[in-house]
């Protein structure tokens, strides 16, 4: 957040945010706040900020501390009650949240100013000396210290967040969020007072008064599209001692906190954070058996060519989090096969299969080989592909089917043979190819001139503006039903 600035009177409308905040949203009476009451020689009753200046005069001394009023501080602004956030319980991870960008848009005055608050001084905070006012109208906060309070409320109460602050070293492996919060800050309000105490022993102190309301919003990262939306109020009173540089700051960090605190306390909200599936993938490794799958060979009859429309609706595009990749439906019954670093972390994925978008649960995945096992419901028309039974050969045709850069290049047909079998460094073998393959191509199918199934597109070498060196590689089906486990089930 910009500054506050000081000028005119108060008011308060219009933010934009899209983070969460910790802290303690309880408001507190503006402790040490008073007035000294006297009665001099004639019996007059007087009140001021300091001690009578004759201490023989008849004098009778009161601490008398500005009571707030219902719903409201010592200053008058609003105070919220923080709700107890609903904690997650489930023996599975949740999903995982992050905070994308704070946005803050006040609504100007007539006068073109954005004030949000006033500042007062004196021990009874009662001399009023300006306003106090956003110093810009429309403009994206990017605070590291908003999304550690976010973080910290989230993580208090089990559940997974996508921090990226937590990353020690440069390669290492970030987990992706499937859930994304924005939100629109509707009403802000900030008092505060200098009481000027010191030299009376009491040190001098800031007090501040701060209210915010936030209207979220929660972006779902595989639907692609805001799945809720509500509004939610947070507050804090506090004292703080004048070394503290910044308790404007910290005062509206702690608002945020309670925004964020009854957020959480929404049942609804809570439940979009359960998985979706409950129950936990199988890694490498893991695996408790071989699975036993109907899966279809091929008896190297037909062609590509001539079944191309037929093998492009077993081509899938696969969405996760964090971007997009291919795949291919494996069985009549919805296993689909793709890379695993196309799921990434993730335990659901969407499917995008004869042009429906389709949830899946991602039921194995083999990082070490690359390659991740989902699961779809199966409907009416689900086209499996062919495996081939054959290892391909040095020189064969290929032919590669896939979703490359973007989704609207889905069913892309590229051509090129097999140049030669590797083992790279990771010990495990593949097959060199020509063939164009680019981003969004990893998972795909690649087939014989059959139209029978040989390996999986994975990985190519790319100069550093993109472009490929016509070096890529793929996963021998083999190999990649080997890594999974998979069998083959006799037919009923």
């Amino acid at each position: 957040m910009r500054p506050l600035k000081l000028t005119g009177k108060r008011l308060i409308k219009n933010i934009i945010i899209a983070v969460s905040v910790s802290g303690n949203g309880v408001f507190c009476s503006a402790a040490g706040a008073g007035v000294y009451k006297w009665v001099d020689a004639s019996g007059k009753i007087h009140y001021s900020d300091a001690a009578p200046a004759n201490e023989k005069q008849k004098t009778k001394l009161d601490i008398k501390v500005r009571a707030a009023t219902a719903g409201k501080d010592a200053f008058g602004t609003r105070n919220i009650r923080t709700k107890p956030p609903v904690a997650y319980t489930g023996s599975i991870g949740s999903r995982r949240i992050h905070l994308e960008k704070v946005l803050v848009e006040l609504e100007k005055d007539s006068g073109g100013r954005n004030i949000v608050g006033r500042d007062f001084s004196g021990i009874s905070c009662a001399r009023k000396d300006g306003g106090v006012t956003w110093s810009s109208g429309r403009t994206q906060v990017n605070s590291a210290k908003y999304a550690s309070e976010f973080n910290k409320v989230f993580r208090k109460n089990n559940y997974a967040v996508a921090d990226g602050s937590q990353q020690l070293f440069a390669g290492q492996k970030l987990e992706s969020a499937e859930l994304s919060v924005a939100a629109v800050i509707t009403e802000l309000e900030q008092d505060r007072c200098r009481p000027n105490l010191s030299g009376r022993g009491l040190g001098d102190k800031l007090k501040v008064a701060s209210y915010i309301k936030i209207k979220w919003s929660v972006f779902d990262n595989l639907e692609r599209k805001v799945v809720y939306e509500v509004e939610t109020e947070g507050s804090d009173s506090s004292v703080y001692e004048d070394v503290i540089s910044d308790g404007s700051s910290i005062s509206r960090y702690n608002a945020f906190s309670g925004a964020i605190k009854n957020l959480l306390s929404k049942k609804d909200f809570a439940a979009l954070l359960e998985p979706g599936e409950k129950r936990s993938m199988e890694k490498s490794g893991q695996f408790i058996s071989r699975l036993s799958l109907r899966l279809s060979y091929g008896i190297q009859e037909g062609s590509f060519t001539n079944a191309v429309d037929k093998l492009k609706q077993a081509s899938v595009t696969v969405r996760s989090v964090s971007g997009h990749g291919s795949g291919f439906v494996l069985t009549h019954d919805g296993y689909i096969v793709t890379n695993a670093h196309v799921t990434g972390d993730s335990k659901q994925a969407i499917v995008v299969v004869d042009g429906k978008d389709v949830r899946a649960n991602i039921i194995r995945v083999d990082e070490k080989r690359d390659v991740a096992l989902l699961k779809i419901d199966a409907f009416e028309g689900l086209q499996p592909v062919e495996l081939s039974q054959n290892r391909a050969r040095e020189g064969e045709t290929i032919y590669i089917i896939g979703t490359p850069l973007d989704e609207m290049l889905s069913h892309t047909v590229t051509r090129g043979i097999i140049s030669a079998y590797r083992t790279l460094k990771d010990g495990n073998e593949y097959y060199q190819t020509d063939a164009a393959i680019n981003p969004g191509n990893s998972g795909g199918p690649v087939f014989n001139r059959y139209g029978e199934v040989i390996g999986i597109s994975v990985s190519g070498l790319f100069t550093k503006q993109g472009t490929s060196l016509n070096i890529n590689f793929l996963i021998p089906i083999d190999e990649a039903m080997k890594s999974l486990g998979l069998i083959q089930r006799a037919s009923d």
